[in-house]
Formats: C-alpha cells, sequence, structure tokens
C-alpha cells in the first residue's frame, strides 16, 4: 500500500475514532496505518453527536434551507477567538457570505451561503467536530421577487 492509500485509510476511520475518543475519557491518542500517522487531542467541549442524522434538518423542511458542512473537520463560528461569529440566528445574509470556518488537517475552508435569507438556528457550537453532510445552521430563504434576481423592469413613461 502506498503512502495515499494509508493516508486515506486513516482519514476514513477518523469519524469512528472521534466518536471513540469523546466517550472513552483519553484525552490523546496516535494512530499509525503503514505510512500515515494521526495524532488527535481531544479539547474539552461538548461531545460529538452520536447520530449526525438526528441534528440534521433536511433542505425543505418548513421552507427553511440546510446549511452544511462539506468535508469532516472542526466547526469554527468566527474567524478567531477574539472576534465576534460570522453570523447570529436570526441575522440577514446574502449569497455567496462566508458564515463559518470549518477545519480539516490544518486547512480552514469558508462555508458560504448559496442564497439570501435569514440565519434561522445554528445546529452546532464553535470548536465542536462535525461530520460531512451533517447540518451546521438552517437559512430561510427570502421569498423570489416577480422578476428573479433582476431588478423589475422599466415602463416606457420612467
Amino acid at each position: 500500500m502506498d503512502a495515499d492509500q494509508d493516508r486515506r485509510r486513516l482519514l476514513a476511520a477518523l469519524p469512528g475514532l472521534l466518536r471513540q475518543l469523546a466517550g472513552s475519557g483519553v484525552w490523546e491518542l496516535e494512530v499509525s496505518a503503514g505510512q500515515a500517522s494521526l495524532y488527535v487531542r481531544q479539547r474539552p467541549g461538548p461531545p460529538i453527536a452520536e447520530d449526525v442524522e438526528s441534528t440534521d434538518v433536511g433542505a425543505g423542511a418548513e421552507g427553511l434551507i440546510a446549511v452544511a458542512a462539506p468535508l469532516a473537520g472542526i466547526f469554527y463560528d468566527a474567524p478567531s477567538p477574539d472576534q465576534p461569529p460570522y453570523v447570529t440566528k436570526g441575522e440577514a445574509v446574502e449569497a455567496g457570505q462566508v458564515v463559518a470556518l470549518v477545519e480539516a488537517m490544518k486547512v480552514f475552508n469558508e462555508i458560504h451561503v448559496d442564497v439570501s435569507g435569514v440565519i434561522e438556528d445554528i445546529l452546532v457550537a464553535g470548536g465542536q467536530a462535525v461530520q460531512a453532510g451533517q447540518t451546521l445552521m438552517t437559512l430561510r430563504p427570502d421569498p423570489p421577487t416577480p422578476y428573479g434576481d433582476s431588478p423589475a423592469p422599466l415602463s416606457p413613461t420612467e
């Protein structure tokens, strides 16, 4: 097996390892698979949800849109610990706006919303481990305008 395959195998096992680590009382863990190794240190905080599906809100439920994690990692609701969160419950957001970060393998990935609307609920606390596809927050989209995203056409008298 080459190093890439070892790394993929270890990363595929990571969600299960994190769940086991959260409930075990163990604070640090080092795992090796072939040429790949992984070191995990658990921070005190809310435990990882045992059943990710139980916290998910499907897209379209009550007109809400789920903003999901694109990959597994650590959720951050602010750019840094000393700065305010990107968004708060009830805040209006614009399409393309950054609403959170997910850190995976020391890389911070911005989470953007696809549509304008209002943040209905934030389902994950800052610093919490999340799974790929897990709903991070829900968004109530703005109602569509009769002319889509384009401005209303001008009448001949204008």
